[in-house]
């Protein structure tokens, strides 16, 4: 994976996460209702859902480099 992608892409979902996350909070203290609560939360959610894909796939990425030049020795 290219490293300026991969630096970008984790720093736009840890911000949407987190952003989501203090939206849900508000949302749920503000009073607007559980909805607005549940769907703040479930973007938090996803965007850590996909922190843990970019990170997982720079490992797979880093195995098969690994691999790779094992295969060419």
């Amino acid at each position: 994976m290219n490293l300026a992608v991969y630096a970008i892409s984790l720093f736009v979902s840890i911000l949407v996460g987190l952003t989501s996350v203090f939206g849900a909070v508000f949302s749920l203290l503000s009073g607007l209702g559980s909805a607005y609560f549940l769907s703040w939360l479930g973007v938090a959610a996803f965007s850590f859902l996909v922190i843990y894909v970019i990170e997982l796939s720079a490992r797979v990425a880093a195995i098969e480099a690994r691999l790779d030049e094992e295969e060419e020795e």
